[in-house]
């Protein structure tokens, strides 16, 4: 048999319970969807946290919160996002780097998300590698530019960082 690595992404970026009524959004919610994610064969989830209300948050309280409830539960790769949303700042979209998780998002270039822009300046992506050097992150790359040469801002101990895009 094959081995198989699956990603569950438990909430979308900017989904809402309007787009997918049955959307987790509290701590407990995608920690329980964590787990049946789990059980079901998952070996990492990729979260984005909600405020009460559903909106996008990038809070590090919240992603806490949520990494320490999946811990309890299963023994999945809780993955942080560091995307958030278009209008969080490159300071608030790193704040759930903070927890230390085993692996992270690293966009690497800019990229459109509907009609609005994740920017990603090549300083952002510089920061953000230097910063995570020891964790195992996700390469996501936005742009033609970035698949050509996706790791232009990143040191040669960096270099080991994993990818979905097979960069």
């Amino acid at each position: 048999m094959e081995k198989l690595i699956i990603t569950a992404a438990l909430t979308g970026a900017e989904v809402t319970r309007e787009h997918q009524p049955h959307l987790p959004i509290t701590p407990e919610e995608i920690a329980e969807e964590a787990y049946k994610c789990w059980q079901a064969g998952a070996s990492i989830v990729h979260v984005h946290a909600r405020n009460a209300d559903g909106s996008p948050t990038q809070a590090y309280e919240m992603y806490k919160e949520i990494k320490e409830l999946v811990e309890a539960k299963c023994d999945v790769i809780f993955q942080p996002s560091t995307g958030g949303a278009v209008w969080h700042s490159p300071e608030e979209r790193l704040q759930p780097v903070e927890l230390a998780p085993e692996m992270a998002t690293l966009s690497m270039g800019t990229c459109n998300f509907g009609p609005d822009v994740f920017m990603n300046s090549e300083e952002y992506i510089e920061k953000f590698a230097k910063k995570n050097a020891g964790t195992w992150r996700k390469a996501r790359a936005g742009n033609l530019r970035t698949w050509h040469d996706p790791k232009r801002n990143v040191t040669s101990k960096e270099r080991s960082c994993s990818s979905s895009n097979s960069l």
